[in-house]
């Protein structure tokens, strides 16, 4: 299993309406795509500005190339998303998981 991960910033008054951007169009864009297991989004507030971090999870590299394309490590953001966000990376990382605790909670 693979999780990637995604940062972004934008400042506090927009956090909520990229998060319900996220909710709205990027999770049933997410649940087409071959290999995506589920997701979750975290926030921070630092400096007067909302860090996010988006984690996706997949059952392999080759199921990401069907939500990235060939370059995975290409972020994914649109061009209305990208309105929302004061900052965003270029890139995603790609981390295996090696151990997971699947308590209920989780």
């Amino acid at each position: 299993m693979i999780a990637r991960l995604w940062t972004a910033k934008t400042n506090v008054a927009q956090s909520g309406a990229y998060i319900k951007y996220f909710e709205a169009h990027v999770v049933p864009q997410l649940k087409t795509v071959d290999g995506y297991l589920s997701c979750k989004v975290l926030t921070r507030t630092h400096n007067g500005m909302v860090e996010i971090t988006v984690v996706t999870m997949w059952v392999s590299m080759e199921h990401i190339q069907g939500f990235s394309g060939p370059d995975t490590e290409a972020a994914v953001v649109s061009e209305e998303a990208a309105s929302l966000l004061v900052e965003y990376d270029r890139h995603a990382s790609h981390y295996d998981i090696v151990f997971s605790d699947p308590s209920k909670n989780s």
